[in-house]
């Protein structure tokens, strides 16, 4: 229990920069058994050293780190359910606890080496098979390179895409940055079929609070009224930010919290810091939320004037007495193209779109969208994920990656849920929490029409490459 419990503090001490999806089985763990304790993950021995060694980890000397790859959830001695979440590490009583092997992957370790093994090694054992990649960078994460894990497919993807992907194979990372590709197994269908529901009942067991649909998905993005709604609910976020009303509510909550916080109460102390970054952020915002409703303001005035001229120039075009009609065709074609090119959508699409494609964006660095080229092409092109991911998975993959893979994959956490919002780098470009730029993201990629109508609208320009250097592990040594 004390190991246990002193795997708690830690993972509590390392939460600054994570979210609480708390419906998911990488932040909460499943119940546990009466007489046994089960986890999910794999020993990390490059920890042993350290463990022995390191003051960081007097209280847990003797112990094994594994790497977990879902949450643990225990009671502690005071009746208290704890969590650890899936990337974090879990000490446990070394030569005391017993352990199966996985399923599969047999090939995989073979050219990058066994979860655990130092990355040292691994990139060594790597680079020896393959030389240098087609793309001639440095290895960081040998298995980013490699084909991914099946942990949580059925949650991940849609199961007519899988369906498709399983009877014939396509790229989905870029072909240069993979050594190897899915085969074709020249499955039946009725095999393929078999396979996508495994891995959707194997979700809904494993994770059962995600509440995973099968075999029907329903994304609500691709509806017309989602975008009505959520447009409606960022400009009346927007106004509150333009008009003081969220920089007002800020500063009654400080001075309300400064007359009975204790200098010596360090968790009110820092309640207090959160409050006065969020009232500067919220300072921030308010010309840029004035800026963002101007220009909606003044483009949705111009398609209004573009639609009366649209529509006088059809009637003069039609007209058979008109001796202009021709001319006044060509006029019509003419100002059609400019109402198409002006009405790009609402306001809400547009801002994600550009928190998308800015020049700051990391998704855009790694990532092609749709026809819009990447400089440093890493991962799938975007356009693809309509298709084939969840949206549940998306939220939670976007927000941390980490917690859904068993090993740092190469994207690293695009919006950390810092404390201090003025370190958030795209915040200028939609207005909100580091969460809601999360779901927005999500958002805009699951309508593929809308994302492609945007890109053809106003093409982005070159993003220069992110760096490639992994995530660490929650539980690795600084």
């Amino acid at each position: 229990m004390q190991l246990l419990e002193a795997s708690a503090k830690k993972g509590r001490d390392q939460l600054g920069s994570d979210y609480d999806f708390l419906n998911s089985t990488a932040w909460v763990g499943l119940p546990q058994a009466p007489d046994r304790m089960r986890a999910f993950g794999y020993v990390d021995v490059t920890m042993r050293s350290s463990i022995d060694t390191g003051k960081a980890y007097a209280d847990v000397r003797g112990s094994d780190s594994v790497q977990l790859t879902e949450a643990l959830r225990f009671t502690d001695h005071l009746g208290l359910e704890q969590n650890v979440r899936a990337g974090q590490n879990v000490f446990l009583p070394r030569d005391k606890y017993s352990t199966a092997a996985p399923y599969g992957g047999a090939f995989s370790d073979l050219l990058a080496g066994p979860l655990g093994e130092p990355e040292s090694l691994a990139r060594k054992r790597y680079v020896q098979t393959m030389k240098l990649t087609p793309r001639n960078v440095e290895i960081l994460t040998p298995r980013g390179h490699l084909p991914p894990p099946l942990d949580r497919e059925g949650e991940r993807v849609q199961p007519d895409w899988l369906y498709q992907f399983l009877l014939d194979p396509t790229f989905v990372r870029p072909e240069g940055h993979m050594l190897l590709r899915m085969p074709k197994f020249n499955m039946s269908p009725e095999e393929s079929r078999a396979l996508v529901n495994y891995f959707a009942g194997s979700s809904r067991i494993m994770n059962p609070l995600v509440g995973l649909t099968a075999p029907y998905v329903k994304i609500d993005q691709k509806e017309k009224s989602f975008w009505q709604n959520a447009d409606a609910e960022y400009r009346a976020r927007l106004k509150r930010y333009e008009s003081g009303e969220a920089a007002e509510q800020l500063q009654k909550e400080i001075q309300q919290l400064e007359k009975y916080a204790k200098p010596e109460d360090a968790s009110a102390q820092q309640k207090l810091t959160d409050l006065k970054n969020d009232l500067a952020f919220a300072k921030e915002m308010q010309p840029v939320a004035k800026e963002q409703l101007g220009e909606a303001d003044k483009i949705e005035a111009d398609v209004r004037k573009l639609k009366d001229e649209v529509e006088k120039l059809e009637k003069a075009a039609n007209d058979k007495d008109n001796k202009d009609k021709d001319e006044d065709a060509k006029k019509l074609q003419a100002k059609k193209k400019e109402l198409a090119a002006q009405d790009q959508g609402d306001l809400y699409s547009r801002q994600a779109y550009r928190l998308l494609t800015s020049q700051t964006s990391a998704c855009f660095s790694c990532h092609n969208v749709g026809s819009a080229k990447a400089s440093g092409e890493q991962g799938p092109n975007l356009a693809l994920a309509a298709g084939r991911l969840r949206p549940g998975w998306m939220e939670h993959w976007i927000g941390n990656s980490r917690r859904m893979f068993p090993y740092p994959p190469i994207m690293s956490a695009q919006f950390p849920a810092s404390h201090d919002p003025l370190q958030w780098t795209t915040r200028k470009e939609l207005v909100g929490t580091q969460e809601q730029r999360v779901r927005a993201t999500r958002d805009l990629l699951l309508d593929s029409a809308r994302l492609h109508e945007l890109l053809e609208l106003a093409p982005p320009a070159p993003v220069a490459p992110a760096p490639t250097t992994p995530p660490k592990n929650d539980g690795e040594k600084k």
